[in-house]
């Protein structure tokens, strides 16, 4: 069967095998008697204009799924623990936290990384800043985001915990805590 037969066929709209998906035309073509492969079939509809527009895509791309409901501004943070350079005025550590619908930062510093001094830098930040919207956090692992004051904090505040497992983590707070990026700042 020649390629131009084959795109004839393929966009006939009175044939059974109209704009069929490449493995039930090859079943097709071989019930009906055609000596061909599924890789040739492959080659033929990609050689179709009308297909390769409405053909999917093989690669997989990489997303990070999440709740559209929930990315409205001042209602969902990630959260994340950073080491300061130098010691400042006693505060060796900070708390960040990214708002993900805008990106803005909420940055507490703290003496040491315990669950009790998060759990303060936490409140303190919902309070100065009037977060009433904030109801989702995403953190890492972290022993210091299990703590049971901590925990407390979130439960008082009505705000859901999650915490990211596997390659992605709290990326975006990740992102900012990463080394040289806003430890320069502090």
């Amino acid at each position: 069967m020649s390629p131009e037969d084959f795109e004839k066929l393929w966009q006939d709209t009175k044939h059974p095998l109209a704009f069929s998906a490449p493995n039930s035309v090859y079943n097709e073509l071989v019930r009906q008697g055609y000596r061909t492969s599924y890789p040739r079939v492959l080659k033929l509809m990609s050689e179709i204009p009308s297909y390769q527009q409405n053909a999917r895509s093989r690669k997989r791309l990489e997303t990070w799924h999440t709740n559209l409901d929930r990315l409205s501004v001042g209602k969902s943070f990630q959260a994340d623990l950073f080491f300061m350079p130098t010691e400042s005025e006693g505060k060796t550590a900070a708390l960040l936290l990214a708002d993900e619908a805008d990106n803005f930062l909420y940055v507490k510093a703290l003496p040491n990384k315990t669950g009790k001094e998060v759990a303060k830098a936490l409140e303190a930040i919902i309070e100065e800043n009037s977060l009433d919207n904030f109801n989702f956090l995403l953190t890492d692992a972290g022993s210091e985001f299990k703590a049971r004051a901590v925990q407390n904090v979130l439960k008082r505040h009505n705000i859901r915990h999650q915490i990211a497992r596997g390659r992605h983590k709290a990326f975006l707070a990740e992102r900012l805590t990463a080394p040289g990026t806003l430890q320069r700042f502090c």
